[in-house]
C-alpha cells in the first residue's frame, strides 16, 4: 500500500503517519480475520461503539464455549491470581465462591465484581 513507508536522504526507511495509523489497526484486522466465520454469523447488536473500537484487544484472546468449560476457566484464573480478581457478571457462579473466599482471607487478594443493577418490580 502506498504512502506506509518513507525513505530519508540517507536511505532509511521509516513509518508515515499514515503508516503508524495503520500498524495500530493489524490486530483489530487480524482477531477479524481469525473469527470470520463467527462474525459472518453474529452480529454486535448493542454493543456500545467504543468497545466494538477496541476489539483488537481481544487478538490474543481464546474463545471458550460452554458454562462448564467457562467456569472451570474461571477457577484457574482465580486459583492462580496474586493481587486482584475483577468481574463482571450478572451474579457469581457458586463454583466460584470457595475459591474466591480462599483468595480473600488467606492470601489477600483484592476482589471487586460489578453486578448488574435489578429493578425493583
Amino acid at each position: 500500500m502506498p504512502g506506509l513507508t518513507e525513505k530519508d536522504s540517507a536511505g532509511t526507511f521509516s513509518l508515515t503517519t499514515f503508516g503508524n495509523a495503520i500498524i495500530t489497526q493489524t490486530s483489530t484486522f487480524g482477531f477479524l480475520s481469525r473469527n470470520r466465520s463467527y462474525f459472518s454469523e453474529h452480529i454486535f447488536g448493542e454493543i456500545p461503539m467504543k468497545f466494538i473500537h477496541r476489539i483488537g484487544a481481544l487478538d490474543n484472546s481464546e474463545y471458550v464455549s460452554g458454562l462448564v468449560a467457562v467456569i472451570e476457566l474461571w477457577k484457574q484464573l482465580f486459583n492462580r491470581s496474586s493481587e486482584y480478581i475483577y468481574g463482571m457478571l450478572p451474579q457469581i457462579p457458586l463454583d466460584l465462591i470457595e475459591p474466591s473466599c480462599q483468595k480473600l482471607g488467606n492470601e489477600g487478594v483484592k476482589f471487586n465484581y460489578i453486578f448488574e443493577k435489578r429493578h425493583r418490580t
